[in-house]
């Protein structure tokens, strides 16, 4: 089990869904791993560097720059490129289907898998790591906002993503920092139980259809339940 704490408003219990490409489900299933990505590794420049026009605090050019907003400002940035370094899972609450989530995070042979934050607490394992969850407020970014506001703030052109934020920070930042892994540089792998995790998947309906068979028996020897596809 793993320690999770939540934003007000969200209920454990609630479905939420991550959809993700078949080799990197296949070894969470073969290895009982779930592999996260540090946040600087993930595509988006904005996930590593505040949007630097969006959040720069201008003054008009007649009055002098205000040096203490300056200040604090350089002090965020700083902040919030330092946790980069930080695991980060990125699951939906909107578990309905769409055909871009499957182009964009599955590819044409990926799957997704359904489950709630209940039972991703008690599926994972990790005496190194806690989890700080919320979901992400689609609104247009601001200056001076408290790291956690912009940990958990994105463009409103993302809004669709409906995206539930997980981060896995240190239980004991002194002293688990000393024990840092290299080959963790990019990811971190946390010990999981497949079946307490999963409530069922659904596989890409991009999928071929002698693909799809092969899986399917993999999968249910496996001991996972597999779902039609949801609209």
């Amino acid at each position: 089990m793993i320690n999770v704490y939540v934003d007000k408003g969200i209920n454990i219990d609630d479905p939420i869904c991550q959809y993700m490409k078949w080799d990197y489900f296949k070894a969470l299933l073969d290895n009982n791993r779930y592999s996260v990505k540090r946040k600087k590794e993930f595509d988006d420049e904005q996930e590593r560097h505040l949007p630097f026009i969006e959040t720069l605090p201008f003054n008009l050019a007649v009055k002098e720059r205000d040096e203490e907003q300056w200040e604090k400002y350089k002090k965020l940035v700083e902040e919030y490129e330092e946790c980069g370094n930080l695991p980060t899972a990125c699951w939906s609450y909107d578990i309905l289907e769409k055909e871009w989530k499957w182009k964009q995070y599955a590819s044409k042979d990926g799957v997704c898998i359904f489950s709630s934050i209940r039972k991703l607490m008690n599926s994972l394992s990790s005496s190194k790591y806690e989890i700080q969850c919320g979901k992400i407020n689609y609104a247009k970014y601001r200056p001076y906002k408290e790291l956690e506001k912009q940990l958990f703030t994105k463009d409103r052109m993302y809004r669709d993503d409906c995206e539930l934020r997980l981060y896995f920070t240190l239980n004991n930042p002194t002293t688990d920092i000393d024990t840092f892994n290299p080959s963790e540089e990019k990811r971190i792998e946390i010990d999981v139980n497949p079946r307490e995790m999963i409530d069922y998947v659904i596989m890409s309906p991009f999928t071929d259809i002698t693909t799809m068979k092969e899986r399917r028996s993999y999968l249910e020897n496996k001991g996972i339940t597999i779902k039609s596809h949801l609209r």
